[in-house]
Formats: C-alpha cells, structure tokens, sequence
C-alpha cells in the first residue's frame, strides 16, 4: 500500500514551512528573505534525482532538523521513501548557509574528484531519526551510493519488532540535520493471510510552540539529535529549529523571528561573532531583542551565552580580527549578553 505525502493521515510538526502534494512533501526554513530558498525549475535537477545542478552539498535553508512526519498503523512492514535535495556524506558535515557557499564547497568538491579529505571532528547526520511507540530505534543500514553518499531517492525500512504483539503502533520519523529531505512517500504492507492495513492520523503534540535561533549549535553540528528537539520531546512541545551554521548576531532577523508565532524563543548566538573578529556583540543583540519585542512584547525570551570554548594555540581566547592579542576575550563576550539581558530584566 502507498502512502503519498498529502495524505491527511499523516501528521506533519516541528517544521517552519512545509509544501505538500501527491508527489513530496518540502519543508524548508525560509524566514530571511536576504537567504531566500534557492527552488528551482525540475527540468534543471540532474537525473540522478533532486541534486541541485548549481550547488554543492546541502544548505541550512532547506535542512530542516527535527521536522517530523508521524502517523499510527498496523502494518507489518513500512518503508520511507525520502528525496536528498543536495549531496549528504557522513564525512563532510555541513550546516553553512547560501551565503557560505564557498566553504562548503571546500569538503564537497574534493570528494567528487576522488581525494577528498573528509572531516575528523565528527560526522554529518544523514540518516532520519526513527521513534516506534516513543521508543528511539535505529534504522537498518540501506543502500546508498559510494562512498556513503545520500543524493536523490533513498528508502528506509522502518524496522518492526516482529517479537511484539501485532497491533497498532506510532511511528514517527524525524529529518536529520546534516540533509535536505523531502518525503516522497511511505510503502505499508501486512502479510498476505491478515486483514487490510489500518492508517490513522495520531494526536498532536501540545499546543506549544518553541522556537530555538542560534548557528550550528543550535542546528545540531556533530550532535546526534539537536537539543532544540530533546526539549521539545521532553516537554511535549513543537519545537522549531531555526539554527543556520556560521551565522553572527544578526539584527535584521530579530523582525523575522517576532513574525513566527511562539510560546517560547531561545537564542544561543555569538561564537561565529568570537571566531571572526567581531568583538563588540551587545549593540546587534540588543537590536534583535527589539526586533522580536515589536512583534511579540509578551513571549518569553531565553538568551544563552557561548559555549565556552578554547581555539587551538590560543588559550585564552581572543576574538581579535588579527589574532595577535589585545581583542576581548569569549567570557568578555559572554559577559556583553548578560549585561545587555540584565539591562532589561531589572
């Protein structure tokens, strides 16, 4: 039995955006109209499937980690069949957006040339996260292209305890933050001598909205499941990841995030801010707080400071543009984010 993508028995949540027909379901994350998504027309997609003919590898537009499409069966066997929009490989994790092209092509074009040098921090997550019953469970290896490549049609088996009862179960498949996916459909089956296979739409989530703004901390780089959707399971929330590898404090983005209807925002920005010489973060942040207040006075903002880090040969951190001395350190900066809150609490 297919399941097509608009079929009302499934049930879409933590996604910003999402585009459904018969054919895929697209999510994207598409709130900056300076980084619009680059869709474009199918006749100039390669053939092997929705590779993207004038990219290289996956951007924070069009991953959607934690977007998740859950529905409840009885069915013995089902099958996801998913679409990467732009090349994922384990070893060349990437969460740069449109405007950081360039360096993400640092790690993808050496691989098609064959002496790629992939990265040694971690891996990227390609694979989508499996929940049966609430329960996590790992997806069976699948086939994909060499060396470990995800581009175009890819399936999953959703594996089923066959030891359990038969029954109905919940099943809910999370996208992955390492990808840009598209859900093409879903294939049940029941063994031959049983009855027809029973599809239902499952309860939603509560009616709570978090929305978690950061860069790739908050996007998930080398992580295996992003905290914006740990918390939001725990609490039983829709939680919307908006973390975009390699962004700084960016004011104009406070207007777009107080756009988007929310219970709660967090925000954990900066380190890009330390890394790249910019030393002076409180006035940004200060504009984007407003930006998110004129639209919505009442949310409840959460601002998390930077990681605390150490850059390798510098042991005291210095965000210095030159790196030789004398620039403010991360706890300076660290510091800047709590003084501009408490600024406003008290």
């Amino acid at each position: 039995m297919w399941l097509a993508p608009n079929d009302t028995r499934l049930l879409y949540s933590d996604y910003l955006h999402l585009h459904k027909d018969s054919r895929r379901a697209v999510f994207d994350r598409c709130f900056d109209p300076q980084w619009p998504c680059r869709w474009l027309p199918e006749t100039e997609y390669a053939r092997n499937g929705w590779q993207r003919t004038n990219l290289s590898g996956p951007f924070a537009e069009m991953q959607t980690p934690g977007a998740t499409v859950s529905f409840e069966t009885d069915a013995t066997a089902v099958t996801a069949h998913l679409e990467y929009s732009g090349d994922c490989r384990p070893g060349c994790p990437s969460t740069q957006w449109a405007g950081q092209e360039e360096d993400a092509r640092r790690c993808y074009d050496p691989l098609r040339k064959g002496n790629a040098q992939p990265s040694d921090v971690c891996e990227a997550s390609c694979v989508p996260i499996l929940f049966v019953d609430g329960v996590r469970r790992q997806l069976p290896p699948t086939e994909v292209g060499a060396p470990r490549l995800y581009i175009g049609a890819v399936a999953f088996d959703l594996a089923v305890d066959e030891a359990a009862p038969m029954g109905m179960r919940r099943f809910e498949l999370s996208m992955p933050w390492g990808a840009a996916t598209h859900l093409a459909g879903l294939r049940l089956a029941r063994p031959p001598t049983s009855d027809g296979i029973t599809i239902q739409r499952p309860p939603p989530r509560g009616r709570f909205t978090y929305i978690a703004y950061g860069d790739s901390i908050t996007h998930g780089y080398c992580a295996e499941t992003p905290y914006p959707g740990l918390i939001g399971r725990l609490n039983n929330w829709t939680a919307i990841n908006l973390g975009w590898g390699g962004i700084r404090v960016t004011p104009r983005h406070g207007p777009a995030l107080g756009a988007i209807p929310a219970d709660l925002i967090s925000m954990l920005i900066g380190t890009n801010d330390y890394g790249g010489g910019n030393c002076e973060v409180a006035a940004g942040l200060s504009e984007t707080l407003d930006g998110i207040r004129e639209a919505q006075p009442d949310v409840p903002l959460v601002v998390i400071t930077m990681i605390v880090r150490r850059e390798a040969g510098d042991p005291h951190g210095d965000c210095s543009s030159d790196g030789g001395g004398g620039g403010v350190t991360l706890e300076q900066l660290r510091e800047q984010l709590r003084r501009e809150v408490n600024r406003r609490i008290h």
